[in-house]
């Protein structure tokens, strides 16, 4: 449930299968540490996510499972009552976007998360809760998807307000979002057969893996010129590639080139840093470094 958390199943399923392989348990979460963690986690975004969990798991080694899962780190409302109902049998619903939908179409009107989840409490009678939960979220995923909904293979399609009156497809009504647009540049300094990763620190993107020395570009400037102000001479394009970094829309721009001065960083080779935990655009970069090292 924290690997779903902003992240689609399909997505999520070889992560958890190679994260749990390496953390069976809380036990050897607990125990690991951050590095390990994070490379396990790698790709998968959103380390806040890896950090909350490793903490929670620390709490259940010691402590064992509490009783209101809330007081985990990382655990809000929904993934309580998802944790609660499928591995406790606790009786709570949730509702995640899958489930709003669901409930918003056979309505025919915009639920909130709160009215859903009182939806699906309302219906769930006597049903075991875990199934229940994980029913109207499946029908969600797979039957009631935001576009081309299976109507004629839904099982509760007899009672939905808003098949009868053919507009299924206008509920939910979609959120408005806005992405923030930003240029960047990282600059891979080579010294020998190494290049130079700073750790990132407490407060930055991807705090606590190792990532190339970036800076956002200044109106005006060119690539080339910001990666200069990182401390490359002469440097050479690598690259660009787009990412997304919670509402940031990032294009990042890869230079390489030898340094003018001393910098901050850590001098590793490829394999070294094939061993370290790095955000996946910064592996990205990697790649492209194989034919200059």
């Amino acid at each position: 449930e924290i690997m779903l958390q902003q992240t689609q199943v399909a997505a999520v399923i070889p992560f958890y299968l190679r994260f749990m392989s390496r953390f069976p348990t809380a036990t050897s979460l607990a125990g690991a540490t951050e590095s390990d963690a994070l490379a396990a986690w790698e790709g998968l975004g959103y380390y806040r996510r890896l950090r909350n969990l490793k903490a929670s798991a620390a709490m259940i080694h010691e402590a064992g499972w509490p009783d209101d899962l809330l007081t985990l780190p990382g655990v809000g409302k929904y993934t309580a009552a998802a944790v609660g109902s499928i591995a406790f049998g606790r009786r709570a619903a949730c509702a995640d976007g899958n489930v709003r939908r669901v409930w918003s179409r056979f309505l025919a009107r915009d639920c909130s998360l709160v009215e859903a989840e009182s939806q699906s409490a309302g219906m769930m009678a006597g049903a075991a809760t875990g199934e229940w939960n994980q029913a109207v979220m499946e029908l969600g995923a797979v039957i009631c998807k935001p576009r081309d909904p299976k109507c004629g293979r839904c099982p509760i399609s007899f009672g939905c307000a808003s098949l009868s009156q053919g507009c299924a497809d206008k509920y939910p009504t979609p959120a408005a979002t806005s992405a923030v647009r930003v240029d960047q540049v990282c600059a891979c300094a080579i010294r020998g057969k190494r290049v130079g990763v700073r750790l990132c620190e407490s407060g930055e993107w991807w705090q606590g893996m190792y990532a190339f020395p970036r800076t956002s570009v200044i109106a005006g400037e060119a690539g080339k010129e910001a990666a200069q102000r990182l401390g490359l001479r002469q440097p050479e394009s690598l690259g660009t590639l787009s990412h997304v970094v919670t509402h940031h829309r990032i294009r990042l721009q890869a230079f390489v080139g030898k340094p003018t001065r001393d910098m901050t960083v850590e001098w590793r080779t490829l394999d070294e840093l094939a061993r370290l935990p790095m955000p996946k655009p910064a592996r990205r970069v990697t790649r492209w470094l194989e034919p200059v090292l």
